[in-house]
């Protein structure tokens, strides 16, 4: 089964001070948060942000920026939503592996 990982930016009013190129172990936090996504085996990211820069911080991975596109009506996928200020960890990768393969609810990032 294809599996879809959507990044959206925070709700509104809500971690204003996270920047999606906020550096973190040496990556931007958006570029950090799609590779850990490629890695759990996720089909395909997707990013729908306002973020002026994001196709810089997307460069070199496999990740598109969100479009009017839509997935075919027949098709089925599994399909995980991460806030743009989550920052993966390697557990949580695990779990982004598990939520591609199975009915799992856990959240891929640590509390």
């Amino acid at each position: 089964m294809d599996s879809l990982l959507l990044v959206v930016p925070p709700e509104p009013g809500t971690a204003t001070s996270v920047s999606p190129d906020i550096v973190v172990a040496g990556l931007p936090l958006l570029r950090r948060i799609v590779l850990a996504g490629a890695r759990a085996g996720f089909s395909r990211v997707l990013v729908q942000m306002g973020h002026d820069d994001v196709e810089r911080l997307l460069g070199g991975t496999a990740a598109s920026v969100l479009s009017g596109a839509r997935p075919a009506p027949d098709s089925r996928r599994r399909i995980v939503i991460l806030s743009a200020t989550s920052c993966p960890s390697r557990a949580g990768s695990g779990r982004f592996a598990r939520a591609t393969s199975s009915r799992s609810t856990s959240t891929p990032t640590d509390s």
